[in-house]
């Protein structure tokens, strides 16, 4: 008994000495970046390009010390700024590019996410060397791993063949977040409460984003405001959905925490305000996708609430649709997302344009997929045009990079890469469905639901607009990782689907 209290006490005792020991180096760290980026703004250099600076810096000192907050790091930084209404913001852009803060060189064509996700894994791969750890694969990592695969491939072909290296690996170079940030999430998240403070960090991105898109939008204008077509990136109104759901997950699960409940609300006003603004159909279809992959969760997990929600939920949505049907403006605007689809030759002449072009888009990319279904054009190559497009010179990749990101897997590396992007979502989609069945109906079983509908919504959103873009495939590692790795967390991997107590109240 008395060696068993010596034993407790010295592990108490040690455990104290870890914690003085870490937060006197953490002391100490801040310390010396808070001097240097000091010393920096009295040397005359503005002050937000050394603040930008300076972070970076501290995070990289903070990675290499605990690798883990690379992955908070790169999650908040990735997603909180937004190329169009932030232009200066530097986190996803080159460091070659001029309006950044981190402009350094028009020769770097690398960004401070790449500096982060590279400097990350080599720290992590040293320490499991060292160490001898095993690497840890998850669910999902064989049909991630292939579609990964496919993609080198085609990136290898592309340098092979004499494309375009520099478009090939624009391309390209996207996808490859995902395989990175999925590993580095499975291995260096040990417990699930590391998911937990996770989906904070990426809620509170998403929050930030809309703020800065909402500062802009306010600081123009009267007229340019009125006559504002869109608001922010493309896949901004897909991430203000996976906010969304989360907050309505976490509403209709009866054992999520309060503290959730109590700080999602409020922070989902300023996305939702800048979700209206935006005006992206494909936002408010995908948001009405990951609604049915609510329903069907709650269908399974809480049946009886089911019926009383999902049908009075309907009604309200079908009687907003028939008010609004006919309404211009940001407060109708769902409705005529929704219309668009039912109806798209009801719809404005602009969108009717938008419709049109990518129509013809969908034409080239099939003539194109004919033409080599089997191995695809390759990167770096242009795809064809039979049915001329209106002009696009303002961006540079328009020749390259179609809308359809789904069609435009098959068109780049052939039916093979095409089944293998399929797989994965797939998989993805089967794995997430499980972990709603076995999870808690508590924050974790919310979090799944969530991440489940957001693969949903990111296939079906690629498939209509540009998915392929630096924020949403960290999200997609992120939450892939989630569900190929929370079961395992919860320690459930020995349990079969469906094991009694999924569905409380069928």
């Amino acid at each position: 008994m008395h060696t068993v209290e010596i034993n407790s006490l010295h592990s108490v005792e040690r455990q104290r000495q870890v914690a003085r020991r870490m937060w006197r180096r953490t002391y100490l760290l801040w310390l010396g970046v808070t001097l240097l980026a000091a010393a920096t703004i009295w040397s005359g250099i503005p002050a937000p390009i050394a603040f930008a600076f300076w972070l970076m810096v501290a995070g990289g000192l903070i990675t290499i010390w605990r690798p883990i907050f690379a992955i908070y790091f790169v999650s908040f930084f990735a997603i909180a700024g937004d190329q169009v209404t932030a232009y200066w913001y530097p986190f996803n852009k080159n460091m070659s590019s001029p309006e950044s803060l981190l402009f350094i060189d028009s020769h770097l064509s690398a960004s401070p996410l790449e500096v982060f996700l590279i400097l990350a894994v080599v720290v992590w791969l040293v320490r499991v060397i060292a160490s001898r750890r095993a690497i840890t694969g998850g669910l999902l990592f064989a049909p991630l791993a292939t579609f990964t695969c496919i993609i080198f491939l085609g990136v290898l072909r592309a340098i092979a063949s004499g494309a375009d290296r520099n478009v090939a690996l624009w391309e390209s170079r996207t996808i490859f977040y995902i395989p990175i940030v999925y590993l580095l999430t499975t291995n260096l998240f040990t417990r699930k409460e590391h998911y937990s403070l996770l989906i904070w960090f990426v809620s509170a991105a998403i929050v930030v984003d809309s703020l800065l898109s909402l500062a802009y939008y306010f600081s123009l204008a009267g007229q340019e405001r009125a006559s504002l077509e869109a608001l922010g990136e493309h896949s901004a109104s897909l991430h203000a959905d996976l906010l969304f759901i989360l907050i309505i997950s976490v509403l209709l699960l009866p054992r999520t925490s309060g503290r959730r409940r109590r700080w999602l609300l409020p922070m989902a006003v300023p996305v939702l305000f800048a979700f209206i603004v935006a005006h992206r159909r494909a936002g408010v279809v995908a948001l009405l996708l990951g609604g049915i992959v609510v329903a069907a969760a709650l269908f399974r997990v809480r049946r009886r609430f089911f019926w009383f929600i999902v049908p009075a939920a309907a009604i309200i949505f079908v009687g907003y649709t028939g008010i609004f049907w006919n309404a211009q403006g940001s407060l109708g605007f769902p409705a005529q997302a929704v219309k668009a689809v039912v109806f798209p030759n009801q719809v404005s002449q602009r969108d009717q344009s938008s419709d049109i072009y990518r129509q013809i888009e969908t034409l080239d990319i099939v003539y194109t997929i004919k033409a080599a279904p089997l191995t695809g054009i390759g990167f770096g190559q242009r795809f064809y045009r039979p049915y001329p497009l209106p002009n696009l010179s303002f961006w540079v990749f328009s020749d390259f990079i179609t809308h359809n990101g789904i069609l435009w897997v098959w068109m780049k590396v052939g039916v093979v890469g095409f089944v293998a992007m399929l797989y994965l979502f797939g998989s993805a989609i089967k794995a997430g469905s499980r972990c709603i069945l076995r999870l808690p109906q508590d924050d974790y079983g919310a979090m799944a639901i969530a991440a489940t509908a957001f693969i949903v919504m990111y296939a079906m959103f690629t498939y209509v607009d540009i998915g392929w873009d630096s924020q949403s495939t960290v999200i997609v590692g992120l939450l892939l990782a989630y569900i190929g790795s929370i079961e395992r967390l919860h320690g459930l991997e020995f349990f079969p689907t469906g094991a009694p107590g999924t569905a409380d109240d069928q």
